[in-house]
């Protein structure tokens, strides 16, 4: 879907071609015989699988459909990246007169770079999925210049945990403990706790009995995510796990602070019609009182600040999950990752728990976030 709504298509299908010819000419070295049709045909089911998983019916067959695409998408950013290095490697032998001719030195330099970068990205693609399989833990502290008769606040927040084909039940486990060993206060979730909808968890039975296993002093709090699809059976999922879905709503904590959740726009129609402004769904609460506000999206930092958010929680941007797409979410959002002050609002944003697409994580970690918060007043 992200690929279908972004204009990200034809980087896509750029790099599958590019990809697809530097694979050709290295098999070449190896099967002189080998036929392009033949050869385009075989390669072009890797994406082909991508794509179908979007429009399969769910099931199992569905499910490995879309991770084998996945993968394969996780793959070649990898080695389009090492590419990219090897071509401006040729380019700079090629300036200095040191690139061999054609030949025998040709043939041996195309098979040495061809199997280097088919291992380096074999290494750094299992290190990716290793690496996203972890839990970490992300620490801050934060000061709310309010009063707040509860004392002060220990806060976990999670975010995208993404719960459908990609998710297993194990990482749910490993993040319920994690955040369990914080003896939190109270924990709040920033969206996409699915990835879709409900019908694509095989297993809705025993992830519900593990978020039901999230002790806290005073309760958990979830808001809408774009690829939670609102439905009849999200709440009633919500509800059994004993967690306060809030869709544009605040809620008075322990008559001491406010949790505010917000919708985010809908992952069919890609429309926020139902999403009301921030200062209607604040009107008439005492002010006075800490407002802990929960936003899918890290975008609307002006507008609570203006109507006195104390502290904003959002995820949605992965820290951009996988390196270079760290890149491009950090050109895209203010603050794409971790805590920012905005005069009297702290603001955080987490890189999730979870994953959606290549199932790796390079240059960013899965977490939960602790946030001790401080009352000054």
């Amino acid at each position: 879907m992200f690929f279908l709504t972004t204009g990200t298509v034809p980087l896509f299908l750029g790099a599958f071609v590019y990809s697809g010819i530097r694979l050709f000419r290295f098999l070449k070295q190896f099967f002189p015989g080998i036929k392009k049709l033949v050869f385009w045909l075989l390669y072009s089911l890797l994406p082909a699988l991508f794509l179908a998983g979007i429009w399969l019916p769910v099931s199992v067959f569905d499910k490995i459909i879309t991770n084998i695409g996945f993968a394969y998408m996780g793959f070649l950013i990898i080695a389009i990246m090492l590419l990219a290095a090897a071509e401006l490697v040729r380019a700079f032998l090629h300036i200095i007169r040191k690139l061999p001719e054609k030949g025998a030195k040709r043939r041996r330099a195309h098979i040495i770079s061809g199997f280097s970068i088919i291992i380096i990205s074999i290494i750094v693609f299992t290190a990716g999925i290793i690496n996203a399989s972890e839990v970490d833990t992300t620490e801050y502290s934060v000061e709310i210049k309010k009063s707040c008769s509860a004392g002060d606040l220990r806060v976990v927040q999670l975010a995208d945990i993404h719960i459908g084909y990609q998710q297993s039940t194990d990482k749910i486990k490993r993040v319920v403990e994690a955040v369990n060993a914080q003896n939190p206060d109270v924990v709040v979730i920033s969206g996409d706790v699915f990835d879709g909808g409900l019908d694509e968890v095989f297993d809705l039975t025993r992830i519900k009995s593990e978020i039901s296993k999230i002790n806290t002093k005073y309760g958990v709090f979830a808001c809408l995510g774009n690829h939670d699809m609102f439905t009849p059976a999200l709440e009633t999922f919500f509800s059994e796990c004993g967690i306060t879905l809030l869709t544009d709503e605040a809620v008075l904590v322990a008559d001491s602070f406010y949790v505010v959740g917000r919708n985010d726009r809908n992952l069919e129609t890609f429309r926020r019609e139902d999403r009301e402004e921030l200062s209607e769904i604040i009107r008439g609460i005492d002010k006075t009182k800490p407002i802990i506000v929960l936003d899918h999206r890290p975008q609307s930092i002006e507008e609570s600040a203006e109507n006195g958010v104390d502290l904003l929680l959002c995820g949605h941007s992965h820290a951009g999950q996988t390196f270079p797409i760290t890149l491009i979410t950090h050109s895209i959002y203010e603050v794409n990752y971790g805590l920012a002050v905005f005069g009297d609002m702290s603001m955080v944003v987490t890189s999730g728990t979870g994953l959606w697409g290549p199932p790796t994580r390079i240059g960013t970690d899965s977490e939960i976030v602790v946030i001790d918060v401080r009352f000054s007043v």
